[in-house]
C-alpha cells in the first residue's frame, strides 16, 4: 500500500517538475511521427505535396494589434491574411523539407532558412499570416493560428514555440510579413 502511494507521489512530482520538458518532448515525438509518415509515403512513391487548410481570416488591423505587444517594428503588406491551426502548419512545414537542408555559416544560415520556409507559405492564393521575424541575434518565422495564438517557428528544426514561451534568443522582435499581391478580380 505504502509503495503504491509513494509511487503515485513520485510520478506526480516528476510530471510537475518536468512538465515543460515532457510537453516539449511530446511535441517533438509528434513532429517525428509526421516526418516518418511522409518518409514512408515518399518511399512508396506517393505524392506528398500538401497545402494547409484555410480555417479563417484576420484583417491587417487585428493582426497588427496581436503582434504589437511583441514587436518594435511591424511591416504588413496585405489587408487580409488566412489562418490555419498549428497542426496544419506543422504538417505543411514538415512537407516542405526545409529543415533537411544543410546549414552553412554566412551562406545558408538562419535567415535563408526562414526565407525558404516563408516562400512555401507564400506560394498560392491563401496568403497566410506567416512571415519572417528577426531578433537582435537570429532570424526565424512567425505565424498566427486560427485561435489568434502567435507562434515562433524555428525553420532549421521545424519547432513551433508559443511566443509567450520563447526564450531570449527570439527577443526583442522585428517582424516583417511580405506577401505578393494577387490579382483575382477583387
Amino acid at each position: 500500500m505504502f509503495k503504491e502511494i509513494w509511487k503515485k507521489f513520485i510520478e506526480s512530482q516528476y510530471k510537475y517538475l518536468f512538465k515543460e520538458d515532457l510537453d516539449s518532448m511530446n511535441q517533438e515525438i509528434k513532429m517525428l511521427q509526421e516526418k516518418l509518415k511522409l518518409l514512408k509515403k515518399m518511399m512508396k512513391g506517393e505524392d506528398i505535396s500538401y497545402e494547409p487548410k484555410k480555417l479563417g481570416e484576420i484583417n491587417i488591423l487585428k493582426l497588427r494589434n496581436l503582434l504589437s505587444p511583441y514587436c518594435k517594428d511591424i511591416h504588413l503588406s496585405d489587408k487580409i491574411y488566412g489562418l490555419t491551426n498549428v497542426e496544419e502548419a506543422k504538417r505543411f512545414s514538415i512537407a516542405t523539407k526545409i529543415e533537411a537542408r544543410k546549414w552553412i555559416r554566412e551562406a545558408y544560415d538562419c535567415d535563408e532558412f526562414s526565407f525558404a520556409l516563408m516562400g512555401y507559405w507564400n506560394d498560392g492564393l491563401k496568403q497566410f499570416a506567416f512571415g519572417i521575424a528577426w531578433s537582435d541575434k537570429h532570424a526565424f518565422n512567425i505565424m498566427i493560428d486560427n485561435e489568434k495564438q502567435v507562434w515562433i517557428i524555428e525553420p532549421q528544426e521545424n519547432k513551433f514555440i508559443k511566443i509567450e514561451d520563447a526564450k531570449s534568443l527570439y527577443k526583442p522582435l522585428k517582424v516583417i510579413m511580405i506577401w505578393k499581391e494577387v490579382e483575382n478580380g477583387k
